[in-house]
């Protein structure tokens, strides 16, 4: 597919899906807060809303940990299927895939085969720098938006009335968005529209529990094993983990670094987690995008302005971490000196 049409009303986007009777619905691997809430709005607004026959909610490798416990505390229990099973079939006819906070086609997992059935195709997201774009049909991305809940919450805050939902579609916002550091006028009007029905600082209360172990224990090993250098005034951290690597990533950026680059293996697939800080500018993202495209050439990759992921077509042994993680640290370090 060439192209896709850019849907910006919400009486486009009610009339698009007024026009079919079942629905799938795919986020991407591990689905954080965000992915999660928008794809539990997404279902019940389909169901109860538009009357819907038939929703499936898919999520490669499953929900993250922090997103189901906080999906459970507010009494939501997120049933979503991680594989797809040989005895399992979906309709054919009158169906819409809907993609949600995806952020690339590496992101969809074994899920991506969904790409190639005869449904027409709808991606809602936040990425603006995606590859799925040219593979679907029509795409909600507005500019202004820092998190696909909000988005979401936009298209149907008139038809939003759980406080549950409300409760994880704020805390979407909230993570996405690391508490507002990054926000528009679109996030904070969708923000006020849901903290009408769940209260803000109850949430926050919610989000404020103590961290699991295994992932403190991460963000410990991570800044043991870590490489620092400095290129004029921006401190660059890279280092490497088995699991956790985005709140990994976001612990060092909060703990002083200006670029962080965290690179975690996986089964057959390697991950490399960058997030910067307010010290890095639009430009100067921009180069450091095209740096590890250049220096890595990864199988896929997405994100947004300081904060990308991009995923190696192989999974680095243990022995291979340390070197890999100087290769970046060097090619970091000598370009962001020459620019």
């Amino acid at each position: 597919m060439s192209s896709s049409r850019r849907i910006k009303s919400p009486s486009h986007i009610k009339e698009l899906l007024s026009g079919f009777k079942n629905a799938v619905l795919l986020t991407h691997r591990y689905a954080d807060v965000d992915a999660l809430a928008s794809a539990l709005a997404f279902r019940y607004v389909l169901n109860n809303k538009y009357g819907y026959e038939y929703v499936s909610f898919f999520c490669p490798e499953g929900v993250s940990a922090q997103a189901l416990n906080l999906a459970r505390r507010l009494g939501l229990e997120p049933s979503c299927m991680d594989s797809l099973k040989n005895d399992f079939s979906l309709p054919t006819s009158n169906t819409i895939l809907i993609i949600l906070d995806a952020g690339g086609l590496g992101q969809l997992g074994v899920f991506k085969d969904l790409l190639n059935k005869e449904y027409k195709k709808l991606l809602v997201d936040h990425h603006r720098k995606s590859d799925l774009i040219r593979l679907v049909d029509y795409v909600v991305m507005p500019r202004q938006a820092y998190s696909t809940s909000e988005i979401v919450t936009m298209m149907f805050k008139d038809m939003l009335d759980s406080k549950e939902l409300a409760g994880l579609l704020l805390a979407g916002i909230i993570n996405d968005t690391s508490r507002f550091r990054r926000a528009s006028p679109m996030t904070f009007k969708a923000s006020y529209s849901l903290a009408r029905l769940f209260g803000y600082g109850k949430l926050l209360a919610m989000l404020t529990v103590e961290e699991e172990l295994s992932k403190r224990l991460a963000k410990l090993k991570a800044a043991q094993r870590a490489i620092v250098a400095k290129s004029g005034d921006i401190l660059i951290v890279v280092t490497h983990v088995g699991s956790f690597e985005s709140d990994v990533a976001a612990s060092l950026v909060s703990l002083g670094a200006d670029l962080a680059v965290v690179v975690s293996p996986k089964d057959n697939e390697t991950r490399v987690v960058v997030r910067g800080s307010g010290k890095i500018n639009s430009d100067m993202w921009g180069r450091i995008t095209e740096l590890f495209v250049r220096n890595l050439e990864p199988t896929s990759h997405g994100g947004h302005f300081r904060a990308w992921v991009f995923v190696l077509g192989r999974s680095l042994s243990k022995k291979e971490l340390p070197s890999f993680c100087k290769k970046i640290s060097d090619f970091l370090g000598s370009a962001l000196s020459n620019a």
